[in-house]
């Protein structure tokens, strides 16, 4: 507290204070120049009563009193100048001004000390000093910054000021008592200067105080002034016409409702997504259940092929229902809010190159033809590289889908068509098409919404890619999707990209699920791979167990955070790669399992299997992460590009 106060944050706050403390003071600081005339001419009756009785004082009477004249005089253009208007407004310059008068006045009284002969300079002419000190921080109210600086340069005069007297006078300071005058005049000096810095301060601290709760307490009144003129408008207003709060009120209850029923639709709409989506899933958990059992006798009895055709029926309906909670996760996490979109530039080419790749083997069974334009020039986008490919990703899949099964030829076709400041991608087909009713009403973008859907169970598909769709332009600044459609003609669905800025991309490899013949590339460069696997569940972990084997890798399972304590310590090898759940029992995640395993053999690869609904950048940057639900392909996938060396490379290509 005895440091000079901190200045206001807001430097109109300080110029207002500084205006203020200025104005406040400036009567009595002129008051104490007109004390400080007074005193230098009351001090020259001492003079002469000192002068007319000393013999020794006599020859030195003329000089003292000049200067006593001389330090007079010197106040009268400083209390001219306080009588300016100037001296009640610039609280800075009038205190450049007090501050300069007090060092020349206490330099007079400094060249009076010298002037008079021992010992008047240490018992009389000392006072004057002194007074001078006490009365520069007492009646000039100076700041304590400036008083600092005011009461260092005094202290530092009169330092040199006894120095230079003890060269002059040395025939009468040689005697004990008057060292002592020294040394006692000295710190006398020192203590008043520092008693002036710190009342100083603590003035200055509680003038800020008070000046900053005046500054709150004229802003509530201004905000009960500006609240009470409002309550008076408001009250003419009720009184004026009570029809209209009548209305208002009206309008409120009605608003109220319609909250209230669209709370309930939507809890409605909830529901019934739900249940859709439960009634999908039971269809393909019906199929794996029927298909496990004949495939169980089949293989009792050797027949391989009973018992292939039954697993191939499994894997299916597996699959359809992976895609279906894949879409229902899908649409959770982006209704979620957690799910942001990342903007970047990247090029289209190889997101439409992907999309193409990855449907061909779906519109060969469907004996639709795909066709994709190609252009010369790359085109750079500005938006989400992962929604994009997966907005056309669907928009390609539903035009093969629903293909019409009389038309001799059957295609869909990718075009894409730059402006001026967007890209159009065009997918269009001679499809079903979709009537106007389902157009107008938007009902192709509802959950689970199927028209027309001839395929089979096991292709039909869960009715979510439009609705995915739908949810992820919601995120999408500036993109657009408009639908033209013709029963028996065909659909055209134009999604609307804006064109990067920039001539820089940025290109992500994502690589999708593997879907040609027999399995994968990456597979035969897994044997021997030796993996630490940590999951909880014990038909996933029995699972997982058998596709390492299938592929020839190595693993260690644990079942728990506790138990994976105990193998370490049995571990012999380092493992290539761990595979572990995200949540595990009694409150352990995956940050505790990495955290083991960097204990025990160092920084590994890792990969994390997860069902949070976060996004990714709330997960450790190093983790290769995987969603559930996953297939196998995914695993093995992430597996070659995690632990193998030019993994990530290979799988780029």
């Amino acid at each position: 507290m005895w440091l000079p106060p901190n200045r206001f944050d807001s430097s109109e706050t300080e110029v207002a204070f500084l205006g203020e403390y200025c104005q406040r003071f400036a009567s009595q600081r002129r008051v104490a120049l007109v004390l400080g005339i007074l005193i230098s001419i009351a001090y020259l009756a001492w003079d002469y009563l000192y002068g007319a009785g000393d013999a020794e004082f006599a020859p030195v009477l003329g000089a003292v009193m000049a200067n006593r004249v001389a330090s007079a005089l010197l106040l009268v253009p400083t209390l001219a100048f306080a009588m300016r208007q100037r001296f009640e407004r610039d609280e800075r310059y009038a205190t450049r001004w007090l501050v300069g008068m007090l060092i020349v006045e206490f330099a007079m009284y400094c060249r009076g000390f010298v002037l008079a002969p021992y010992p008047y300079d240490y018992m009389y002419f000392f006072m004057g000093m002194f007074i001078c000190l006490i009365f520069g921080f007492s009646m000039l109210r100076l700041r304590s910054r400036p008083t600092l600086l005011a009461m260092t340069i005094l202290v530092l005069m009169a330092a040199a000021t006894f120095v230079w007297n003890w060269q002059v006078k040395q025939a009468h300071l040689g005697a004990p008592a008057a060292r002592i005058y020294t040394w006692v005049a000295l710190s006398f000096l020192i203590s008043a200067a520092m008693m002036g810095v710190v009342v100083c301060t603590l003035l200055e601290r509680s003038e800020r105080l008070t000046f900053s709760r005046a500054n709150e307490l004229a802003r509530l009144n201004h905000s009960l002034e500006e609240r009470s003129l409002q309550l008076e408008h408001l009250n003419e207003a009720l009184c004026i016409s009570g029809q209209q709060a009548e209305e208002r009120a009206k309008a409120l209850i009605e608003m109220k409702e319609q909250m209230r029923q669209d709370a309930e639709r939507r809890n409605r709409e909830k529901s019934q997504f739900l249940a859709a989506a439960v009634h999908d899933l039971k269809q393909p958990i019906q199929a794996i259940g029927n298909a496990l059992e004949p495939g169980q006798r089949a293989l009792d009895h050797n027949d391989v092929a009973g018992a292939r055709r039954m697993i191939d029926l499994a894997a299916a309906a597996t699959r359809l229902m992976r895609e279906q909670l894949a879409g229902v996760l899908e649409m959770s996490r982006l209704e979620s809010g957690f799910v942001k979109a990342d903007i970047a530039t990247f090029s289209l080419a190889p997101v439409l190159e992907g999309a193409v790749s990855q449907l061909a083997g779906l519109a060969r069974r469907h004996g639709v033809q795909l066709l994709a334009e190609s252009r010369s020039n790359p085109c750079l986008l500005e938006s989400d590289r992962h929604f994009v490919s997966r907005i056309v990703l669907n928009l390609l899949s539903n035009g093969i889908k629903y293909s019409d099964p009389g038309k001799g030829s059957r295609w869909v076709r990718l075009r894409i068509e730059p402006r001026e400041t967007h890209l159009c991608i065009e997918v269009s087909d001679n499809g079903l098409g979709i009537a106007v009713e389902h157009l107008d009403t938007e009902a192709i973008f509802k959950p689970f919404f199927q028209a027309n859907n001839n395929l089979r169970e096991s292709e039909k598909g869960v009715g979510l890619g439009l609705s995915i769709v739908q949810a992820m332009l919601a995120l999408l600044p500036n993109h657009r999707l408009t639908v033209r459609s013709q029963v028996g003609q065909g659909t055209t669905m134009t999604l609307d990209v804006p064109l990067a800025s920039t001539q820089a991309s940025t290109l992500v490899v994502d690589p999708g699920e593997w879907v040609g013949p027999g399995p994968l590339p990456q597979a035969r460069d897994l044997a021997g791979l030796y993996v630490l696997y940590v999951e909880d569940d014990e038909l996933v972990r029995a699972t997982t167990s058998a596709l390492f084997k299938a592929y020839g890798i190595l693993h260690e399972a644990a079942e728990s955070y506790a138990a994976l304590g105990q193998l370490l310590l049995r571990m012999e090898r380092v493992p290539d790669v761990v595979v572990t759940d995200y949540r595990l029992p009694e409150g352990a995640t995956a940050i505790q399992v990495v955290g083991a395993t960097e204990a025990a053999f160092g920084k590994l690869p890792v990969i994390v299997v997860t069902g949070e609904t976060r996004p990714a950048e709330a997960f450790p940057a190093d983790w290769c992460l995987l969603r559930k639900p996953l297939s196998s392909t995914q695993l093995l996938l992430a597996l070659h590009a995690s632990a193998l060396p030019g993994g990530r490379a290979a799988l780029a290509e």
